[in-house]
C-alpha cells in the first residue's frame, strides 16, 4: 500500500498526524495473552488460532511537534516529591498512526491586580470554555444503569480493603471496545452502555470527552485514550479513523511484544496520569507475542474545593477501621449551610469543587458497611438522581472527614461478565469484525483498572487507567448536624454534569 493512499485514507483525521511502518507478515500463536493495568482501564486482546492477513496497515511518516497532550507535573497532594512526566508527543513517535490534538483552552485568569483586564480575560476564558462544553441537558441520562452497575461491581467484594474505581474511565475503554467489535459481542456492549448503535455511542463518547475537558492551568480534567495495534495484523482503517475522531484516541502500531512497545505503553500511561500510578505501571508487561491489540483509557483530575479546609483546624483523632482503631488527621469544616441527605441505612452530604463538580460523602448507619449500601443500591440511586430525591434539606453541617490517599487495582473480567459482557471474552464466540479485516479469532483476554484518589485541605486529586488486552438516619432533629466520618464510608466524585468520575470506599485512610 502506498504512502499517498494511506495519507488520503486517513485525511479525515483533521488534527491527527500520521506515521509509517513497513508491512510485516502476521504471526500465529495458539492463545491470547494477559495484561495488568494501573490507574485506568486496560483491555488486552489476543487471538485464539488460525486466521490470515497478508500485510499490516501501512502508515506515513511525520515529524509532528504539535499533537498530543502535553501535561505538566501536577502539584498534587498525592506526591511528597514531584516526579518526571513523559511528553506523550515523544512516546514511540516512529510508531504513531494518529495522535489526538486536544481542544485549545485559554488559561484561567488569576492576576486580579487590574480588575478591568482580569474581567475581560475571564469573559474570554468563559466564552471559550462554553463553546467547548456544548452538550445538551440530559445527554447522558441513558447511562445511569451503567454507572449503578459499574460502581457496585467494582467496589463490592473488597472485604475490609480500601476500594476505588473510575466508572467514567471504564466507560471510555468499553466505548472503544464496542467500536472494534461486531455481532453479539458489540450488542452486549451497546446494551450495557445504553446505545442503539456504534455511531450513536461514538457521538456520545465525544460529547462526554469534550464536556469534561478542563486544562486551563487551574482546573484539570483530562481523558486520554489510545489504541495499540500489532503490525503483524491487518486492521480496518475506517475503524481506526473513527476512534481517532470520536474518542480522541492516539493510535500506535508496531511489534507489540517487543520491549520498546511495552516501555512505550508504560511511558504513555505515566504521562497521562502524571506519574501518580507508577507503582501499578512499573511492573506492567501488558503486551507479549500473543497480543493483537490493546486499548488504554486514562483520566487525570485535580480540582480545589470551593471552600477549602483550613489546616489550623485539623485535628488528630481515631478512625474506627475494620482492622482496629487508627490515628488519622481529620479535616474540619466550619459549620455552614449545606444539603443534608438521609435514607434507608445512610446519611450524607456533598462538598462542592471549584469546577462545578462535587464529592459525595456517604456515612452508613451504625452496624452497616459501605458494601451494604452498594448492595441495596439506594445510596447510589440517590446520588445519580439527587434532584428528584425527597429526603434532603439544608442544614448547618459540621463536617469532619479524614485526609486520605487510597489506591486500588481491579481485575475486571469477572465484573464485566456480571454486567452482561460474556461474548467478547469467549474465544469461540468473540466477534472483532469492527476492526479486523479478516477472521483472526481475537477475544478479550484481560481487563484491569487501577485508580487512586486523594483529598487534602485544598481539594481532590484522582487518576485512573483502564487497560483492555479486550437510608437509614432520619431527618435531622435540628438544623445543626455533626457529620463525622470516623468509620468506613462511601464517596463519589461527580462531575458538574452528574457523571461519576471516581467512586470509592475508605476503610483505612
Amino acid at each position: 500500500m502506498k504512502k499517498e493512499y494511506i495519507a488520503e485514507a486517513l485525511s479525515g483525521i483533521s488534527d491527527r498526524h500520521i506515521a509509517e511502518a513497513a508491512p510485516k507478515k502476521r504471526r500465529f500463536w495458539p492463545i491470547a495473552g494477559a495484561v495488568a493495568a494501573g490507574l485506568a482501564l486496560a483491555l488486552t486482546v489476543g487471538f485464539w488460532f488460525g486466521g490470515h492477513a497478508d500485510n499490516a496497515m501501512d502508515f506515513v511518516s511525520s515529524n509532528n511537534t504539535n499533537g498530543g497532550v502535553q501535561m505538566e507535573t501536577p502539584e498534587s497532594p498525592l506526591l511528597d516529591e514531584l516526579v518526571p512526566v513523559f511528553n506523550p508527543q515523544t512516546v514511540c513517535s516512529d510508531k504513531l498512526l494518529a495522535t489526538a490534538q486536544y481542544p485549545a483552552l485559554l488559561p484561567f485568569p488569576t492576576d486580579q491586580s487590574d480588575y478591568d483586564a482580569w474581567a475581560k480575560d475571564h469573559s474570554r476564558w468563559s466564552d471559550a470554555r462554553n463553546r467547548l462544553h456544548t452538550a445538551p441537558v440530559g445527554y447522558a441520562d441513558n447511562l445511569k444503569a451503567f454507572w449503578q452497575a459499574s460502581i457496585t461491581q467494582c467496589l463490592t467484594g473488597q472485604g475490609n480493603e480500601n476500594g476505588v474505581c473510575s466508572p467514567i474511565s471504564l466507560y471510555m475503554a468499553l466505548s472503544m471496545l464496542a467500536q472494534v467489535t461486531g455481532g453479539n459481542s458489540q450488542q452486549e456492549l451497546l446494551a450495557l452502555l445504553g446505545a442503539e448503535n456504534g455511531q450513536q455511542l461514538g457521538e456520545q463518547t465525544k460529547l462526554i470527552f469534550e464536556n469534561h475537558y478542563e486544562n486551563d492551568g487551574v482546573h484539570t480534567s483530562i481523558f486520554a485514550n489510545s489504541l495499540w495495534l500489532d503490525d503483524a495484523y491487518e486492521f480496518n482503517t475506517d475503524a481506526v479513523r473513527f476512534l481517532a475522531e470520536n474518542c480522541y484516541a492516539s493510535i500506535y502500531q508496531g511489534a507489540l511484544e517487543t520491549p520498546e512497545m511495552n516501555i512505550a505503553l508504560k511511558d504513555w500511561l505515566n504521562a497521562q496520569t502524571g506519574g501518580l500510578l507508577q507503582d501499578s505501571i512499573q511492573d506492567l508487561d501488558a503486551m507479549d507475542e500473543r497480543t493483537a491489540l490493546a486499548i488504554a483509557s486514562t483520566i487525570n483530575y485535580r480540582c480545589k474545593w470551593t471552600a477549602e479546609f483550613y489546616e489550623k483546624f485539623n485535628t488528630q483523632g481515631i478512625f474506627h477501621s475494620p482492622e482496629g482503631p487508627q490515628e488519622v488527621t481529620y479535616l474540619n469544616g466550619d459549620a455552614g449551610y449545606a444539603p443534608y441527605y438521609w435514607g434507608e441505612g445512610f446519611s450524607g452530604t456533598y462538598k462542592a469543587l471549584d469546577d462545578g463538580s462535587r464529592m459525595w460523602l456517604i456515612l452508613p448507619d451504625e452496624g452497616l458497611t459501605p458494601s451494604d449500601l452498594l448492595t441495596s443500591g439506594k445510596a447510589i440511586d440517590m446520588i445519580l438522581d439527587d434532584e428528584n430525591y425527597a429526603n434532603t434539606k439544608q442544614a448547618l453541617i459540621n463536617l469532619t472527614v479524614p485526609k486520605f490517599d487510597i489506591c486500588a487495582d481491579l481485575d475486571l473480567t469477572d465484573r464485566l461478565e456480571s454486567m452482561g459482557i460474556t461474548q467478547v471474552t469467549d474465544p469461540a464466540a468473540a466477534d472483532f469484525s469492527g476492526i479486523e479485516s479478516y477472521e483472526q479469532y481475537l477475544y478479550l483476554s484481560t481487563a484491569k483498572q487501577s485508580a487512586r484518589v486523594s483529598i487534602d485541605e485544598q481539594g481532590v486529586t484522582g487518576v485512573a487507567f483502564t487497560l483492555l488486552v479486550a437510608p437509614g438516619a432520619g431527618a435531622p432533629p435540628q438544623e445543626i448536624v455533626d457529620l463525622i466520618f470516623d468509620r468506613p464510608f462511601l464517596f463519589v466524585v461527580e462531575s458538574g454534569d452528574g457523571l461519576p468520575l471516581f467512586a470509592g470506599i475508605v476503610c483505612n485512610p
